[in-house]
């Protein structure tokens, strides 16, 4: 069990890491700015106010990804 696993990760390419996070960063801009747009109007319709609430479900986990991909720049960069 534990084999299958380190063999399913070590499979990751750098390239693919840093394809994947570049797409991650580009959801989370679209997402908050989606977001901010939308909170301008959340007063007029019920749906729209439940997305603006409920976005921190997508939020969190891609600011995670964000601040994971800037510190291993960060460090492979030094």
């Amino acid at each position: 069990m534990i084999s299958t696993i380190i063999f399913a990760t070590s499979t990751w390419t750098t390239t693919q890491i840093s394809i994947y996070s570049t797409i991650a960063i580009i959801a989370l801009i679209v997402l908050l700015n989606l977001r901010e747009i939308l909170s301008a109007k959340s007063y007029e319709n019920k749906r729209i106010r439940s997305f603006v609430e409920g976005a921190n479900i997508a939020t969190i986990p891609l600011m995670m990804v964000f601040i994971l991909t800037t510190y291993y720049k960060m460090i492979a960069f030094i």
